[in-house]
Order: C-alpha cells, then sequence, then structure tokens
C-alpha cells in the first residue's frame, strides 16, 4: 500500500521536483505552497507523512505545525522540516512546535528519503503501541464496568428488598441505615452514568472545535470561594474533611462553572482513592498572570504513580485504565483524571500529573482567566 506524503513548499521548481522523485519512488506525493493550503488538503485526504519548509507566506512552517499538533486527527502525523534554516536556535524552535526531524538545505535526496523512511517506521511503531493500548482499555473495561454497575444495583436491590420483606420488624433507625445505603449506591451509579455521557459530549465539542478553545459565555465567578465548597462536599462524602488543606485563590474563569467543579471533582476523588484516611491532601490555586492562567494543584501523600502511568494517561486510549487495580482493590472506571484532562482541553487548558511513586502525587489542572 502506498503511503501519503504531502509536500509544503514555496519554491515551485523544489516542490516539483520533491514530487517527482517520491512518486518514483513508490510514494503518493502531493504538494501545497503554504500551510494554509497544506491544512485544505489535509481535510480531504490525511498524508502519513509532511515535509514541511518554514519560510512560507500566508501560514509559514512553525505555524502549519501548531495548528497540526491542536488536531487530535493530526496529532502524531509526523513533520519534517526542510528549510535553509541553520543554526541551533531554529532547530530548537521547530522542535519546540513539535517537529519530529529537521533537514537543511541544501540536502541529499538520498539521506531524505532515510529520514523519511525512519521516520515512517517510528510511526508505524507509535501507532502499534497505540493500538495495543486501545486493545488493553477495551479489556480492562469489559472487565471492570460490569463489576462497577452491578455494584451499586446490588446494594439499591438488596437495601429496598430487605425494607419491603422485613418492614414490619425494622426499627426507624435501621430503615434509615437501609435508606443511606440506597442513596449511596444511586449516587454512585448516576455518577458513572454521568461519567461516560460527559466523556462522549466533551469529545464531540474537541472533534467539532478542532484544536480551538471553546468561548464560554457563562464565565466562572469567584472561583476560589465555588470550588472550595465543592472539596468540603467532596471530602464530606469520602469521610475526609480533617485531611483538607485549602488554599484556593478567587478569580473569574472563562470555563463554564460545572465543568470546572466536575474537573476538580474527579481530580478530589482520585486523590482521596488513592490515599490512606488520616494522610494530608492539599489543595491550592495559583495565578499565572503572564499566561491568563488559573491553576489548581491537588496533592496528596498516597500511592503515587510511575512515568509511564503517567505517560499512559496522556495518550487518547487513556479513558478507562486504572492502574494496579488487581494489587489494590479500588471502586471506579479508571476515567476520572482523563476526563478532566478533556474538560481542561475544551478551554485551552491543560493537565499535567507529577508523583513520585510510593511517596507523592501532584495534579496540575488550569483553566484561561476571564479576559477584562
Amino acid at each position: 500500500m502506498k503511503r501519503n506524503i504531502l509536500v509544503v513548499e514555496d519554491n515551485e521548481r523544489l516542490l516539483s521536483n520533491l514530487l517527482f522523485t517520491l512518486t518514483e519512488k513508490g510514494f503518493d506525493a502531493i504538494g501545497a505552497e503554504n500551510g494554509r493550503q497544506a491544512l485544505a488538503l489535509i481535510e480531504s485526504k490525511m498524508p502519513d507523512l509532511i515535509i514541511s519548509d518554514i519560510d512560507m507566506p500566508d501560514m509559514n512552517g512553525y505555524e502549519l505545525l501548531a495548528q497540526l499538533r491542536k488536531s487530535s486527527e493530526t496529532l502524531t502525523v509526523p513533520v519534517i522540516f526542510l528549510t535553509g534554516r541553520k543554526t541551533t536556535e531554529d532547530v530548537r524552535v521547530g522542535m519546540h512546535y513539535g517537529a519530529d526531524d529537521y533537514v537543511t538545505k541544501p540536502f541529499n535526496i538520498k539521506d531524505l528519503l532515510k529520514t523519511i523512511e525512519a521516520r515512517l517506521a517510528r510511526y508505524d511503531q507509535q501507532q502499534q503501541r497505540l493500538a495495543d493500548h486501545i486493545k488493553r482499555a477495551q479489556q480492562h473495561l469489559t472487565a471492570v464496568l460490569p463489576h462497577e454497575l452491578r455494584t451499586p444495583v446490588s446494594g439499591i436491590l438488596g437495601a429496598s428488598s430487605l425494607i419491603r420483606s422485613e418492614l414490619a420488624t425494622l426499627s426507624k433507625e435501621e430503615i434509615g441505615q437501609l435508606n443511606d445505603c440506597i442513596i449511596s449506591s444511586a449516587r454512585r451509579l448516576a455518577r458513572i452514568v454521568e461519567n461516560f455521557l460527559l466523556y462522549s459530549q466533551v469529545h464531540t465539542l474537541l472533534d467539532n472545535l478542532k484544536g480551538k478553545p471553546l468561548v464560554e459565555d457563562n464565565a466562572t465567578t469567584s472561583a476560589g470561594a465555588e470550588l472550595q465548597d465543592t472539596v468540603m462536599q467532596i471530602a464530606e462524602s469520602c469521610s475526609r474533611t480533617s485531611d483538607i488543606q485549602l488554599a484556593l485563590e478567587d478569580a473569574t474563569l472563562a470555563a463554564n462553572q460545572w465543568h470546572v467543579e466536575k474537573a476538580l471533582t474527579e481530580i478530589c476523588l482520585n486523590a482521596f482513592s488513592f490515599s490512606p484516611s488520616g494522610s494530608a491532601v492539599s489543595i491550592g490555586s495559583r495565578i499565572d498572570g503572564e499566561r491568563r492562567l488559573y491553576i489548581i494543584d491537588v496533592t496528596d501523600f498516597g500511592r503515587g504513580m510511575t512515568d509511564e502511568q503517567i505517560r499512559l494517561i496522556t495518550e487518547p486510549a487513556s479513558a478507562f485504565m486504572q492502574f494496579d487495580r488487581q494489587y489494590f482493590e479500588q471502586q471506579g472506571t479508571g476515567l476520572g483524571l482523563t476526563l478532566a484532562r478533556s474538560i481542561a482541553a475544551l478551554y485551552g487548558g491543560f493537565l499535567h500529573i507529577a508523583s513520585e511513586y510510593g511517596v507523592q502525587t501532584t495534579v496540575s489542572i488550569c483553566f484561561p482567566l476571564q479576559q477584562l
């Protein structure tokens, strides 16, 4: 099967020569004169690899790469910069934008072809790893979801059946306890359904926005006070109010308040679930004035995460992975942190994880500040 290569070059002669050579070598090659034309071509035909000049009119190579890395569809497509820029700073800037390789002009066509083959081989390996990860996620979900749904349903049916059959002999206190069990199980079931629905909705929005942040009319005002109430409610439900250390600043965020609260809820629940009762859980916020961001840091002193586990959370197929479940029995589908990350991405924010395995974990999530 022919591999598709998109060449973006404003030098008409060089573009023509490259397209001819690549076609002769068995590739399906198409060309564009600038980044804007390239994006239009990508909408109709997804390339396996992109070779791009940097200095071009209308949209240069850096701008093109920035757009490619914002879209989930083109996030992993290899990009090779082909340019006359040769300084270390130029290479560093290109890599900062997410370039996979850098070939300087004048170049040897054999060297370029070797670079193309190497990048395509690496891309194939990455796609295989992603496919393997998707398969593991599917297997994990198949194993976990029936249990996660059955547990709260069993709690509801068991408690309600007991009330029905033993109503004449149960005390008011016992009926109250059984009723609390029904309510707790129903809330757990509702959260599972809500998270799956929200995850689907958020990713539909992300796909439609194509890397552009969502503009929210209803801003989150007095974020510190509102989020403090949210955190205390979660801590109370987990019987961890004495473990909370709060330091949340007030600010107005350019994001839907329910989305912000939901993202923080999932991060806090994760912190409580994977740290022992009696250990501190710190929730603080800071304002990055230069980047106009509101950053919330949640730190727990529990199990921690390995670098590999953190890496997997950032991959597209990570939604339903819950690590080490076979060793530590924890409730949940493993969707929480990925859902929080997706919500932040919806508004142009991000989620970052720093952890020392077996010691502590800090999950930081940021949202843009409302423009004055």
